[in-house]
Parts: structure tokens; C-alpha cells; sequence
């Protein structure tokens, strides 16, 4: 294993004392992690908790404007409670818009995943095997190449994926 190196992330701050702060140190801070040479900047899901936190979607296109290099990650984004099309979506256009720096973690959350609070109702969301979570995983590697079927549920996709996509 002689010549590999480890790569290194950074989580990026999601919560702030004084929130009206949180553009400005952020303007420092991705900048900062970038030129120190860290591989990546990192977020996570926190929909509903004992602090108010950044959404990560939003914050890493933040962190993509203020960059130009660093890798963009979600450690895990909770699908069962977001539009798979609309997350996709936006995915996708951060992919464009970074370069195809993103890189995305979903999940399907927990028994403390308040569902009914997004009109999600528990038993119509697949837990076992989550397929619309693995498709918007990939979704930004292949946006374009997939055709989505909004006539049946879950939502599925069809097509041919990319061969940056199965690397």
C-alpha cells in the first residue's frame, strides 16, 4: 500500500449560536478547509432536533459557491421524508453547478423519524427495500440518462447508467 494516501473531510458547521452570523463564518471557514488541503466538506440530516440546524442540501451548494476543489458530502439525507423527484432534482443541479464534486449518502431513518410530520405515513414507506432512496443516491451521476415513471409507487427509474455512475 506504499504510495496511497488517506484522504481527510471536515464536517461543516450546520448549527450556530446567533444564526445571523453563520454566512459569514462559513464564508471563512470553506475557503479555510480548502486551501488546508482537507478532501472534503461533510453534512448531515437533522430534520427535527433540540437545535435549530442548516438543511445540508442547501448548505453544501453554499459551500460549492465558495469553493472550487473540495469534495461536497451528505453523510445521509433521510429520503422517506423528501420528494424523490424534487430531491433528485436538486441533487443533480448541485452535481452541474460543482463540477460533479458531490457526493451523497441516503438513508431511510429510524423508528425516530417523525414521518407524519412530513404527510408521510410509516407503513407507506418501504424500509426492507428502499429502491427510490438507492435511485436518488445515484441520481446525480445520471440524472439525464434516466427516464423517472411517476405512474406507480414507489417511484421507479428506468434506463442506462452511466459509466461515471458505476465506478
Amino acid at each position: 500500500m506504499a504510495g496511497r494516501t488517506i484522504g481527510f473531510g471536515i464536517g461543516i458547521p450546520q448549527t450556530f449560536d446567533d444564526f445571523s452570523t453563520a454566512a459569514s463564518y462559513l464564508g471563512q471557514f470553506v475557503p479555510r478547509a480548502e486551501a488546508l488541503g482537507f478532501e472534503g466538506l461533510w453534512v448531515q440530516e437533522q430534520i427535527i432536533g433540540d437545535a435549530p440546524v442548516l438543511e445540508p442540501v442547501t448548505l453544501i451548494t453554499y459551500a460549492a459557491a465558495l469553493s472550487s476543489r473540495i469534495r461536497l458530502g451528505t453523510s445521509v439525507l433521510i429520503t422517506v421524508v423528501r420528494n424523490p423527484v424534487q430531491l433528485a432534482k436538486s441533487l443533480a443541479s448541485l452535481d452541474q453547478l460543482s463540477n460533479g464534486r458531490i457526493t451523497v449518502g441516503v438513508g431511510i431513518g429510524g423508528s425516530h423519524i417523525p414521518e407524519p410530520v412530513f404527510g408521510v405515513q410509516r407503513s407507506s414507506t418501504i424500509r426492507s427495500n428502499n429502491a427510490s432512496g438507492f435511485c436518488v443516491g445515484c441520481a446525480p451521476h445520471c440524472f439525464s440518462s434516466f427516464v423517472v415513471q411517476l405512474s406507480a409507487r414507489p417511484i421507479s427509474f428506468a434506463g442506462r447508467l452511466p459509466a461515471r455512475a458505476r465506478q
